[in-house]
């Protein structure tokens, strides 16, 4: 079921925001439907800065005219989250097989992203499907 859809321009300030309200609507539709993520707070922040960051970094070079569309999808087990810019791509195969520490200042998302959530990309690298955990509240 879709949750949240969202197009913004890629501007720092919007970005800010867009986690927030990301964060916000995702945590009152899980609250809802009884469920919670199976990743820490500080995981969920880190994941969704570092692929909206990459979105509007590398595939937008920081142009404000251009947007990134985030769709966030629930499912019984997962939650899925699309993280669209409007470059043309990359050579994400090249990339996942690179040696970039995560202690690097460059370099250092896509290997963050794989240590926390199974990643896929589609469209030439355009698109980021980020794939995570979900299970029911259990209450004593």
């Amino acid at each position: 079921m879709l949750i949240f859809q969202k197009c913004f321009s890629s501007s720092r300030d919007k970005k800010t925001q867009l986690i927030a309200d990301l964060k916000e609507n995702l945590h009152a539709v899980l609250a809802k439907n009884n469920l919670m993520l199976r990743i820490s707070n500080f995981d969920l922040e880190l994941i969704l800065d570092e692929s909206i960051t990459n979105a509007m970094e590398h595939g937008n070079n920081w142009d404000p005219t251009k947007k990134v569309c985030v769709k966030m999808e629930l499912y019984d087990e997962e939650l899925i989250l699309f993280v669209e810019d409007e470059g043309e791509g990359f050579d994400y195969n090249s990339s996942l097989n690179g040696n970039s520490s995560p202690l690097e200042v460059r370099g250092r998302g896509i290997p963050i992203l794989k240590r926390l959530c199974d990643v896929q990309w589609l469209k030439g690298g355009a698109v980021l499907k980020i794939i995570l955990p979900v299970s029911s509240r259990v209450y004593c």
